[in-house]
């Protein structure tokens, strides 16, 4: 399938990114990896690859961005996150996002 779940709309934290990197690279470096997370994600959510892939790009992600010290941190912070894209996902669905 090759992603799609988010129309694509990840990519507009990729454009962002680049219009704010002159400016603040490393606000600018953050987001193009959480367009990296984000994408991943993606191919995740349309079947493309597997959790075991998704799980390795948030603990990337979160290794170089996060600070957490408990495992329970970690499974509530994803959790949350996971229940607000798929809300976002359902609402597009829906027709109910911008």
């Amino acid at each position: 399938m090759s992603g799609g779940a988010f129309d694509h709309r990840q990519y507009l934290l990729e454009e962002w990114a680049r219009q704010i990197e002159p400016e603040n690279p490393l606000l600018a470096k953050q987001m193009y990896d959480l367009h990296k997370l984000l994408n991943r994600y993606d191919y995740y959510l349309s079947g493309d690859t597997g959790e075991e892939n998704i799980e390795k790009a948030w603990v990337k992600y979160r290794d170089k961005w996060i600070e957490m010290d408990t495992a329970s941190i970690e499974e509530v912070m994803f959790e949350k996150c996971l229940e607000m894209v798929q809300s976002m996902i359902n609402g597009y669905r829906k027709g109910d996002a911008e």
